[in-house]
């Protein structure tokens, strides 16, 4: 039995503008009262949206393409917006994922009862990307679901030692992930990137083939300094 060590990186993108940050507020709170926590972007938080997956292709420009085979999404209004301008940018379909949605501070508030996902026919009507259907389960909070993503993604392809993943959040989600991995950072613009890796070791032989050792995260760009780094390039 032997063990080979595997890190996944994870390209984390915060939602775009969202209509209730704007002047706007006010009048689409009168009409969406039922929904008021789960805002639509504005045609602005969409371009910014287009605008963060140029900088993924410029960040993988040695690449003949972006290494993602997926977008992975929360599956409220804001972030499958955001994931769908990305994943058509990027030429990707989308995954929804609740347990990316409980980062919220609404879900950390109040629950599942008040942050009920949209319907997978809601979720059609208002994007134009390809994604599948999905459980409407509450299943995982938002770290446990994070890493069940990455080892997924390390399983499916354990024969390389690098692999890529790419999530559609929420702010609080990124700053979530800096506190597990010991760096904390605050700020967090509209369709910021951050990116972490996520390092574990995965058992190779009979006894514990496939088992992974649980995980360590650390924090190799804020989106300001993603920023910056693609400004150096």
């Amino acid at each position: 039995m032997s063990k080979q060590t595997h890190t996944c990186k994870v390209y984390m993108v915060r939602h775009g503008e969202r209509i209730d940050e704007t002047r706007q507020a006010d009048e689409w709170f009168k009409n969406n009262m039922k929904r008021w926590f789960d805002p639509p972007l504005t045609e602005r938080g969409k371009a910014q949206a287009r605008a963060a997956a140029e900088k993924l292709i410029t960040h993988f420009e040695s690449l003949d393409s972006v290494p993602f085979d997926r977008v992975y999404a929360s599956p409220l209004l804001r972030t499958m917006q955001t994931a769908d301008q990305i994943a058509q940018h990027l030429s990707l379909p989308i995954e929804a994922v609740p347990g990316i949605a409980t980062c919220t501070s609404n879900f950390k508030k109040h629950g599942a009862r008040r942050q009920p996902l949209l319907s997978y026919s809601e979720i059609i009507a208002h994007i134009d990307s390809e994604v599948n259907e999905f459980d409407h389960t509450y299943k995982y909070d938002f770290h446990n679901t994070l890493e069940l993503i990455a080892q997924q993604e390390i399983l499916s392809n354990s024969e390389s030692t690098e692999h890529n993943i790419l999530v559609v959040t929420h702010r609080e989600g990124q700053r979530d992930t800096s506190h597990v991995a010991k760096d904390y950072f605050v700020a967090t613009p509209y369709c910021g990137i951050a990116l972490f890796d996520f390092t574990c070791s995965v058992y190779t032989g009979k006894s514990k083939s496939g088992k992974i050792e649980k995980g360590v995260w650390s924090l190799i760009h804020k989106p300001n300094s993603f920023e910056n780094h693609l400004q150096s390039k």
